[in-house]
């Protein structure tokens, strides 16, 4: 299969280039606040976070 062959139908070139700015903006912003948790020695606060999520998709997992 030749990547021309990949691509169906027309792409709005609007909707991707706003979708790959938000994600560029947002991805940014999430690095900029690891980076600020980090310096201010915090980091602890982020492990209770994935605890946190971690217990909560293993029982969401577990109780389907």
């Amino acid at each position: 299969m030749e990547s021309k062959e990949l691509v169906v139908g027309n792409i709005d070139l609007i909707p991707l280039l706003l979708g790959t700015t938000v994600s560029m903006i947002v991805g940014y912003a999430s690095l900029k606040l690891l980076q600020k948790i980090v310096m201010n020695e915090k980091f602890h606060l982020f492990a209770f976070y994935c605890w946190a999520v971690g217990l909560a998709i293993i029982f969401f997992t577990i109780s389907q």
